[in-house]
């Protein structure tokens, strides 16, 4: 039992350090503004409450699909896994899915 607790302590704490609330399969969602767009990243900020930062690099996992091209001005619905890395203000992020929510 106190192992179990342990192993669930760490993991929410892994998850509150990269900056996400857990959804289902450890990944998380949010909404976001494109403000950068260079080859296969894009930069965006955010408000949305489900994650701790307001600004992020995005790169795309191999076979991501994207029924759009990204341009600056979109919004956008990330879904990334909650690892970041990255040094200084802005985080690297790796995204699973993308939607375009508005041109």
């Amino acid at each position: 039992m106190k192992k179990a607790a342990i192993i669930i302590l760490i993991c929410a704490l892994a998850m509150t350090a990269a900056g996400c609330k857990r959804d289902s399969g450890y990944t998380c969602t949010f909404d976001a503004t494109v403000t950068q767009v260079g080859g296969s990243r894009i930069t965006v900020t955010t408000d949305d409450e489900a994650v701790s930062f307001t600004e992020a690099n995005v790169s795309f996992v191999d076979g991501v699909k994207m029924s759009f091209t990204p341009a600056v001005g979109q919004t956008v619905r990330l879904t990334i896994t909650p690892d970041e890395s990255g040094s200084g203000d802005v985080p690297n992020v790796t995204a699973v899915k993308i939607e375009l929510i508005s041109r």
